[in-house]
């Protein structure tokens, strides 16, 4: 397997015991077509985050299952082990995530004994959201201070819409910090399986990336975003 096949329909009944050489091509088709997103408990996959989805064969490989795109999908490393218990490497992948999205425990001492509560605060501190993941959610302000290209999460609320006549855009308009402090301009690209934002809705973006629009800070909703609506 070589990694630079281009994606060939044709590899689709490749032997089943075995990995078509234009797999990465193939996973990659996979993963955006489930918007990053995994099919079984719904994690997504951001900027922000240790998840790496892995792409399964819905009915296995063993079993005859072949490396159709109908019959692929994608599923983070926790969802794939608990459907092949019986695959060593599937196992030590989730454990694995599991340890990556675990807090250290001297970092939990830490944070239980206050003893650098103006760094934890500088740090946006952490919080785990329903799937385990540790996340460090940022004030807007403190957002729009990273350089452009930064990911973050950040709890905000939605200032305004704007309309678009960009096929590409989903949503435009303006947010501001859940402290009422900061304020920045957000595009939601279209195509990325995002819920629609309402006026005066507070929202956790996961994995938004920094940019600046005309001189104005602005905040990006991708296919490497998650929107959180009930933060």
């Amino acid at each position: 397997m070589t990694g630079e096949e281009p994606y060939d329909p044709a590899y689709a009944d490749y032997p089943s015991d075995e990995y078509p050489p234009d797999w990465d091509a193939r996973r990659r088709r996979v993963l955006e077509r489930d918007a990053n997103r995994c099919q079984s408990c719904g994690v997504r996959n951001t900027r922000v985050d240790d998840v790496w989805l892995e792409v399964d064969h819905v009915v296995p490989k063993a079993d005859g299952g072949g490396h159709g795109l109908d019959n692929l999908q994608a599923l983070c490393p926790r969802c794939h082990a608990e459907k092949h218990a019986d695959n060593e490497a599937v196992q030590r992948r989730a454990r694995e995530f599991d340890r990556r999205n675990s807090r250290p425990g001297w970092l939990r001492l830490v944070r239980v004994l206050l003893v650098v509560p103006v760094l934890w605060t500088a740090l946006g501190g952490a919080t785990r959201d329903e799937w385990g993941r540790r996340l460090h959610p940022l004030s807007v302000s403190a957002a729009t201070e990273q350089p452009d290209g930064t990911g973050v999460t950040v709890d905000v609320t939605v200032a305004e819409l704007w309309s678009s006549d960009d096929d590409n855009v989903g949503q435009l308009g303006r947010l501001r910090g859940t402290d009422g402090e900061g304020r920045a301009r957000f595009v939601v690209w279209a195509g990325g399986d995002h819920p629609r934002l309402s006026e005066g809705e507070t929202v956790r973006l996961v994995g938004a990336e920094t940019a600046t629009y005309e001189g104005e800070s602005q905040l990006v909703v991708d296919r490497w975003t998650a929107v959180v609506t009930d933060p």
